[in-house]
């Protein structure tokens, strides 16, 4: 019985909250919370993709200048062609992501796109320098290894910034 009750006035209790009104000024501080909560959140997603570039970037400039050394202790080995293979077929994927990615630009804020942009022209540049690495001393392997290495550093700078975009588009 007491459980019943206790249902009953819930159910009371329920039905006159649905049906009260908002005290004045709720939906105008609902609105300002939701505008806030939102800018944050776009914020939040700049930030990651900033300095998810910037890490990688970072890397991959420590990289390079490692390995720069290696490249120039003996003389020059010519690419085989699994070299090219390989660097064919990550050239390839780079530019599909290159392309999917640009395909979200126009709907972008300038500063964003600029930003993005910038991040492109970098990986293009990057990805030009190993075209044209000279490979001194390395063992066909080894190429093979570091261009795999370098190439999925750059696709998961531009995964990553691609993730961040359809995120942002769908907000």
């Amino acid at each position: 019985m007491e459980i019943d009750d206790e249902k009953i006035w819930k159910n009371k209790l329920a039905e006159v909250y649905e049906q009260s009104v908002p005290p004045v000024g709720h939906e105008k501080k609902f609105e300002q919370r939701l505008i806030r909560r939102e800018s944050k959140r776009l914020s939040f997603h700049r930030r990651a993709v900033t300095w998810a570039t910037v890490s990688i970037a970072a890397s991959l400039v420590i990289a390079f200048v490692l390995t720069k050394s290696i490249f120039q202790e003996t003389g020059s080995v010519p690419i085989s062609s699994e070299v090219s293979l390989v660097s064919d077929y990550y050239e390839k994927q780079l530019d599909e992501e290159i392309e999917r990615i640009r395909t979200f630009l126009p709907i972008l804020e300038d500063k964003v796109r600029s930003e993005i942009s910038c991040e492109l022209e970098r990986v293009c540049r990057e990805r030009d320098t190993f075209v044209r690495l000279e490979w001194n001393g390395l063992t066909e392997e080894n190429q093979i290894a570091f261009l795999i290495m370098c190439y999925q550093r750059q696709l998961f700078v531009l995964r990553m910034i691609s993730g961040q975009l359809l995120l942002f588009v769908e907000y």
